[in-house]
């Protein structure tokens, strides 16, 4: 369970990062940033369980 959490902050900081450029990182830290959601809803499910 900490690996996922660990994976989401990374990809977080990332995502972050990305939206500060321009041009096609923007793009890039669109489908970054819903990889994220889906990982952080898939981490709260697990939680749930």
């Amino acid at each position: 369970m900490m690996a996922g959490y660990s994976s989401v902050k990374i990809s977080s900081g990332f995502a972050r990062t990305m939206l500060s450029m321009r041009g096609i990182l923007l793009l890039a830290h669109l489908a970054l940033l819903s990889i994220v959601f889906a990982s952080t809803g898939l981490e709260s499910g697990v939680v749930i369980l």
